[in-house]
């Protein structure tokens, strides 16, 4: 689906997988509603193992069919996630939407995430976009909240898919770890980036109030999700070019159209 019109440099094809039911539905919709998240990239897709056709305002969920409950595993108990998202890969790589786009992000439903600050970063490398480059959101590491891919690197993963099942194996493998993995072996480049994604669960780097990166998590409730957004919005530094169109649509939108918040909701969001 289409979020924005083509006119904003670098574009973005963002995507994420959503559980039918539960936590993340409303994460979503909400999200939606206010077009905040991968709802404000200049094209979007939300998979799950049903389709909806997106009537009534709602947004459009596209199949991948089979089971998505899988079984946690690892030092820290991971979600072994890797072959669900193997489909889900198979089905951006079919549709081809991220043709039309420099850059591809997955995202998780229960992240915040800024597309006006990601384009911004993505300014640095978009000179070369054209070769197969991914983002690192931690110190040598990729954590699955959000994985950025140039259209080149998803175009090496999508002919290599067939390698990586031999070579590194979905077996007990996180879905975050398995592409990184994949990657390297294929030659993608990988890029630290240490403002793509603040971790909620790791000290006051994760606040929302003042915060300068493209991504927090985690939030699992709508409310803690988008009282976190307004915050951010609220306390943006005005002469960031890369907030600027961020801090012109939520200064209108989010008066009007976000639910309800509750102290809890705001004391939670504030992360400090």
């Amino acid at each position: 689906m289409s979020g924005q019109p083509f006119r904003k440099a670098p574009s973005l094809f963002c995507f994420a997988l959503m559980m039918p039911r539960g936590p993340e539905v409303a994460l979503l919709e909400a999200q939606h509603a206010v077009g905040a998240g991968i709802f404000s990239c200049e094209e979007w897709r939300v998979f799950s193992n049903v389709s909806t056709p997106g009537s009534h305002g709602q947004f459009q969920t596209s199949s991948i069919g089979g089971a998505l409950a899988v079984p946690r595993g690892g030092r820290f108990r991971s979600l072994l996630n890797a072959a669900v998202f193997v489909r889900v890969w198979r089905s951006v790589f079919q549709e081809g939407c991220f043709r039309r786009h420099a850059w591809t992000a997955k995202v998780d439903p229960d992240t915040v995430f800024l597309p006006s600050r990601l384009r911004g970063l993505l300014h640095v490398h978009d000179s070369g976009f054209h070769s197969a480059v991914y983002l690192l959101n931690a110190v040598s590491k990729l954590w699955g909240s959000i994985e950025v891919l140039s259209a080149a690197a998803v175009e090496t993963f999508a002919a290599g898919m067939s390698q990586c099942e031999a070579e590194v194996g979905c077996q007990g493998r996180g879905e975050d770890w398995y592409l990184h993995l994949c990657l390297d072996l294929l030659g993608a480049r990988a890029f630290r980036e240490p403002l793509l994604l603040a971790m909620r669960s790791r000290g006051t780097s994760g606040r929302c109030n003042g915060s300068v990166e493209v991504a927090l998590h985690a939030f699992k409730r709508p409310a803690q999700l988008l009282g976190c957004l307004r915050r951010i919005v609220a306390t943006a530094n005005d002469s960031d070019a890369a907030v600027d169109a961020l801090v012109s649509s939520w200064g209108q939108l989010a008066p009007l159209r976000l639910p309800a918040l509750h102290e809890e909701d705001l004391t939670a969001a504030s992360l400090e």
